[in-house]
């Protein structure tokens, strides 16, 4: 699940050094808010966004911490949603039964690539 999250954030190069244009970065895809809370949970001592967040061993580690305690909130879709969209959408969204039109468009398409990506890791 990991290697599909990763490939789905910054693309199947992998890219260690990617910048979104909202600022999100890294290999998993972290924003710098997030990844300084995240960092507590793992022992990481945060010095700034881009020398943590564009460590691939740390950002790894704490989006690895994030994705999974997002995970045993709102299970796998819910999870994935939570991590792409924010978990006010995700929760709603799993409320609605999985109802069309509640995500985020861009929410909305990625649940469904992560999963595909997984199934096809799950096959290799």
């Amino acid at each position: 699940m990991i290697c599909a999250t990763i490939t789905k954030e910054s693309g199947p190069a992998w890219k260690v050094n990617r910048v979104s244009s909202a600022g999100a970065m890294g290999l998993m895809q972290i924003m710098p808010v997030t990844g300084m809370f995240m960092a507590n949970y793992e022992d990481i001592t945060w010095t700034n966004s881009r020398d943590i967040l564009l460590n691939p061993i740390h950002n790894i580690r704490i989006g690895t911490r994030y994705l999974a305690a997002l995970v045993d909130m709102y299970g796998v879709e819910g999870g994935l949603a939570a991590y792409n969209g924010g978990e006010t959408r995700a929760r709603l969204w799993l409320a609605e039964g999985k109802k069309d039109g509640i995500l985020y468009s861009e929410t909305q398409n990625y649940v469904p690539a992560v999963m595909a990506l997984l199934q096809e890791y799950k096959q290799d």
